[in-house]
């Protein structure tokens, strides 16, 4: 074999090796590169839910409270029994402390009446005194008897007196033996009495105002003092009854108590729901879950008793006082009997429609904010490869599953799920999503 035929083979046997060195090397590495799953981002709604568990009952229901503070004797219901107005309820034994002390308040309200009762009659007195005496002073010839204020008699005899000594005066100038001056003199001590004793009676008058409103206020203490005796002593024919009754004609549902159990007058016993196909539930929710719901969100309930889902309808949201909570009230309507059967609710909100959404798991974050990964086609010279762009963006909302983002193309495959960290740049292989 000649050098130029050996060299031929030689050198084919060298670039066949480095080709299949080179293929299995690419093979090695493209074997070691990540795997991610991508998938094309889409147009659509986002769907927000809040979730929750609660009891139905009747929508027109009424609690029950107890008038009486003692321990339960005996229960005459159970549980979700139909009961008629009028009937009774449950017995409770009164303790005896609690009934000493209804008859000490029943004795102190009765004495505090009496001696209101002696003030208005003394007040009634000096009403009647100021009357009798403000008739005298209002007629022209009424003289103060006996039984006048001594300071209207002094008014009285002096303006007497002075007009007695008005006409000698007069008759004398008419006579040449005063001059005019005195007639004038005369006359303005007569007035100024006259408007000293105006203003003495303006002042007696407001007297008699104020002697007025302190028989109208003691008559208003009177009456809500009787209102409160009468409370007392319904309170103590309750408790000598010592039973309660219901007071509408419905389904009862006691808060659970049981025999024995002490209960403090107007503590919530139970509620009667009449019966119709109007039921409701509620539940409590933060005010982060407030913020994904309104009134015209749907709602779905799911009840253990009833094989199909039902329909229900938010009637209100009412923040609950003190707390951060809100308590939303649902109103349903069906034939079959619901009431005090368990259910879980879920209440769900659509979006508008956003032009990008891409799965939860795609969303990113570092210190500069939200991001993610898109998978990028790069031409080489043995072939094509794929890389992953960071791609920064804004993440407009989110539900369960997807998120609302802008700085994102369509046309893009977003990496949803990596089997080992990526970087900007790295090189991987990928499978689509199904």
């Amino acid at each position: 074999m000649d050098k130029t035929k050996k060299l031929t083979i030689s050198l084919g046997i060298f670039f066949s090796a480095a080709l299949i060195l080179t293929f299995f090397s690419n093979t090695i590495y493209n074997h070691n590169l990540p795997l991610v799953t991508v998938m094309m981002p889409g147009k659509g709604k986002l769907v927000h839910k809040v979730t929750g568990n609660s009891e139905i009952a009747y929508k027109d229901s009424y609690k029950i409270y107890s008038n009486i503070e003692g321990e339960i004797d005996e229960i005459y219901v159970y549980e979700n029994q139909f009961i008629e107005k009028g009937q009774p309820i449950m017995k409770i034994k009164p303790r005896e402390s609690v009934l000493d002390e209804l008859k000490q308040d029943i004795m102190k309200k009765e004495n505090e009446i009496s001696l209101a009762s002696l003030k208005l009659d003394r007040l009634y007195e000096d009403h009647r005194k100021y009357i009798e005496e403000f008739e005298i002073q209002k007629s022209n010839t009424g003289e103060p008897n006996h039984g006048t204020k001594g300071e209207i008699r002094i008014y009285r005899d002096k303006i007497k007196n002075a007009e007695e000594e008005y006409e000698k005066i007069k008759k004398l100038y008419e006579m040449g033996a005063e001059p005019h001056s005195k007639v004038l003199e005369q006359e303005n001590l007569l007035d100024e009495l006259k408007n000293q004793y105006d203003v003495f009676m303006e002042n007696e008058m407001d007297a008699f105002k104020d002697t007025d409103i302190a028989i109208k206020e003691a008559e208003l203490t009177i009456d809500v003092l009787k209102l409160e005796l009468e409370s007392l002593n319904k309170t103590m024919n309750d408790y000598k009854d010592n039973i309660i009754y219901a007071d509408y004609t419905g389904i009862i549902n006691l808060n659970k108590l049981e025999k024995k159990s002490m209960i403090t007058e107007n503590s919530l016993i139970g509620e009667i729901g009449i019966i119709s196909d109007n039921y409701i539930c509620e539940l409590n929710i933060t005010s982060k879950e407030r913020e994904k719901i309104n009134k015209h969100s749907i709602v779905k309930i799911k009840s253990i008793g009833i094989s199909s889902e039902i329909q229900g309808e938010i009637l209100s949201i009412d923040k609950i006082e003190g707390t951060d909570m809100f308590e939303i009230r649902i109103g349903i309507i069906s034939s079959e009997k619901l009431s005090g059967q368990s259910c879980k609710i879920t209440i769900e909100t659509s979006s508008d429609i956003y032009n990008v959404l891409v799965e939860n798991s795609a969303i990113r974050k570092d210190s500069d904010g939200f991001y993610i990964f898109v998978l990028k086609k790069e031409d080489e010279n043995i072939g094509k490869r794929y890389v992953v762009k960071k791609i920064d963006i804004e993440l407009l909302d989110s539900d369960e599953k997807y998120s609302a983002v802008e700085g994102l193309q369509l046309l893009e495959p977003v990496v949803v799920k990596s089997d080992k960290n990526i970087y900007n740049g790295n090189r991987v292989k990928y499978e689509e999503k199904q």
